[in-house]
């Protein structure tokens, strides 16, 4: 997967919507893990306190996991580890992973931090 977007409905090149099957959720949801594993162990690793929120938090309660159609993972910092996130994506991510904050690098155009392959 070269690219981590919102996939339950994706454009294509002619701004056409393709909705993704539940095998191909599936394969999403085991590559967004394999992320969380990454950032969670980084952050650890310096000290950032990373937790559940949003449908993510709710998929653990009500499904030990992801909720069946979840296309993606809501996670949260206390605002002085998200201050510090920059750095810890570029001693320990940047070489697998791109990152995407507001004010981080010229261009981006998202409301809060994301990361996935690329």
């Amino acid at each position: 997967m070269s690219s981590l977007l919102s996939l339950k409905s994706v454009l294509n090149k002619t701004r056409e919507k393709k909705y993704i099957d539940q095998e191909q959720i599936k394969q999403l949801q085991n590559a967004l893990l394999k992320i969380y594993v990454d950032v969670f162990s980084a952050c650890s690793k310096h000290g950032l306190k990373l937790f559940l929120q949003g449908g993510t938090l709710l998929g653990k309660i009500r499904h030990d996991g992801f909720i069946p159609w979840d296309d993606d993972m809501d996670l949260g910092l206390y605002r002085d580890d998200y201050d510090r996130l920059e750095y810890i994506y570029e001693l320990e991510l940047a070489d697998k992973y791109t990152l995407q904050k507001p004010g981080y690098k010229e261009g981006t155009n998202t409301r809060f931090a994301q990361i996935y392959y690329g």
